[in-house]
């Protein structure tokens, strides 16, 4: 899959998954994540009028960007196949595995006050238990420790 039919199947994901539609309800309006597929094609996420807009521009101001290859977007849309995995929680798995895998990588050019007041942190916690329980295996078991790994994108 090229980097540009990648961004037609993630502007999919994101505008028909119900789950991700809920979960990035909870982010501030205008408030962009940057993604770039496969180094190549930019994009920005944010919600406006109460609805998910995805484009094909890098994001102005982005508190995260997250770089992706059009594989993992292929992975990432199978969640729309089957509703019973249309989770949030299910979705959140599916992307902290493929973080762990090296398959996405996440920076924070943002400020960490921005990432406070932009809605992340109701984003993840949206993800409920089984988010939390990986979350927590992983190190992070706690608020604090779930600000140190926002610290720590910084770098």
């Amino acid at each position: 899959m090229t980097p540009d039919s990648a961004f037609d199947l993630l502007k999919k994901f994101f505008t028909e998954s119900h789950a991700a539609r809920k979960a990035l309800g909870n982010l501030r309006e205008n408030v962009e994540i940057g993604i770039i597929i496969g180094d190549v094609v930019p994009c920005a996420v944010f919600r406006q009028g109460g609805e998910i807009r995805v484009e094909k521009r890098d994001a102005a101001k982005p508190d995260f960007v997250f770089s992706i290859q059009p594989a993992t977007v292929v992975i990432l849309a199978h969640y729309l196949d089957d509703p019973t995995k249309d989770e949030i929680g299910e979705i959140g798995l599916g992307i902290i595995k493929e973080m762990l895998g090296g398959n996405i990588h996440v920076r924070m050019p943002g400020s960490l006050m921005s990432v406070l007041r932009s809605g992340y942190i109701d984003v993840i916690s949206s993800g409920g238990a089984p988010v939390a329980k990986i979350l927590g295996q992983i190190g992070f078991s706690s608020p604090a420790k779930i600000l140190s790994l926002f610290k720590n994108l910084r770098r």
